[in-house]
């Protein structure tokens, strides 16, 4: 059956689809689906990074022994690496007090009229400064010092006596003064010898170089002679 609008055309009712009706239906649907869908990716993620940081939280807890072994053996290589700086330096600087002094004692002159008082035996660092600003032991390198107190007879024999360290190769000496007893003629005097240091491998100057010098031991102090002088002959 057909139906026919017999009304005129200015009364006619239109039965024409509303757009903005659907598009206010159709929105929010859309606005909630896209929300859906990124809400959904969002989650995702979310849980593959929770999986990451899990798993890398496993291999650290997995690896945590093996990091505290390595720190324990790194603090022991930097103990035992300051033990062997401080042995070579040792090595380089150690010393015998006994034999050096026996090599002084050979080495003094047979010269008459000349007799020590006092001998006191030092590192080359509490060598002091000769009078005058001259160069300390001839420019030569020196290990140990013996400070020494004497007495002469002459100035013949002081000379000669000083010369006996001044001419060897393994001793130099400064002299300090000598001054004349107005009763006795005899001169008292006052000079340090010093034992020139042995050569050093290259080796041992560069490992003593690179670290700390180590203290030399303890020097010993012969008294002065007691009842008068000693003659050295």
């Amino acid at each position: 059956m057909v139906e026919v609008n017999l009304l005129p055309q200015n009364m006619r009712r239109r039965n024409e689809p509303n757009i903005w009706k659907f598009a206010a239906i159709g929105l929010p649907i859309t606005g909630l689906l896209i929300m859906g869908v990124v809400t959904v990716v969002y989650s995702l993620q979310e849980s593959e990074l929770n999986r990451q940081v899990d798993d890398a939280n496993s291999q650290i807890a997995a690896l945590q022994p093996s990091k505290t072994e390595f720190d324990t053996l790194s603090r022991r290589r930097t103990e035992l690496q300051a033990v062997t700086n401080t042995a070579d330096q040792l090595l380089a600087t150690k010393t015998s007090w006994s034999s050096d002094l026996a090599r002084f004692v050979n080495q003094i002159p047979t010269v008459k009229d000349v007799a020590l008082t006092s001998l006191t035996v030092g590192t080359a660092t509490t060598a002091a400064t000769p009078v005058g600003g001259a160069t300390p032991f001839d420019g030569k390198a020196i290990s140990k010092t013996f400070t020494l107190n004497g007495r002469a007879r002459s100035t013949q024999a002081l000379v000669r006596f000083l010369n006996a360290y001044e001419r060897s190769p393994e001793f130099g000496i400064t002299f300090n003064n000598a001054t004349r007893d107005e009763q006795t003629q005899d001169y008292t005097f006052n000079a340090v010898v010093g034992l020139v240091a042995p050569a050093q491998p290259a080796s041992a100057t560069t490992t003593a170089a690179a670290g700390t010098p180590a203290a030399a031991p303890a020097a010993p102090a012969t008294p002065p002679a007691t009842g008068g002088s000693t003659d050295v002959r």
